[in-house]
């Protein structure tokens, strides 16, 4: 499957075979109705040298985002588990996207503005009355 999709983006590297054609030419060639498996692949054979540029993008702005912000303790989980699960699945099923969604997160901690006051010592005087 894969090879027919470096076939795809070989015959038409500029703008791609177009959308959802690879499942179009792998049931005309091989009459199987399959989708991608893998999303690196799908994205280069449909969409040309833009499916780079889409990837690149994809690939550096968390990245980008995680280096000035570094507030989500989960984000290399989370991005490793999104390239994995689009290398396997591709994005038909909704875990790719969340994934990614999480490597975006910028969780704080919210401070009260409330000032909490410490009990106040006794003294001895205090004490007496």
């Amino acid at each position: 499957m894969t090879q027919g999709e470096i076939e795809g983006f070989l015959s038409s590297p500029f703008l791609g075979i177009g959308a959802s054609r690879v499942k179009d030419i792998r049931v005309e060639r091989r009459g199987q109705h399959l989708p991608s498996h893998n999303e690196i692949g799908r994205v280069l054979s449909e969409h040309g040298f833009l499916g780079i540029i889409i990837l690149l993008i994809l690939i550096i702005k968390p990245l980008a985002f995680r280096s000035s912000n570094k507030k989500n303790y989960y984000f290399y989980a989370f991005y490793a588990f999104w390239f994995a699960t689009i290398n396997h699945s591709g994005m038909r099923i909704a875990a790719p996207a969340l994934l990614y969604a999480f490597t975006l997160l910028n969780v704080t901690k919210e401070v009260s503005k409330t000032k909490i006051s410490k009990p106040r010592k006794t003294t001895v005087l205090d004490a007496q009355l």
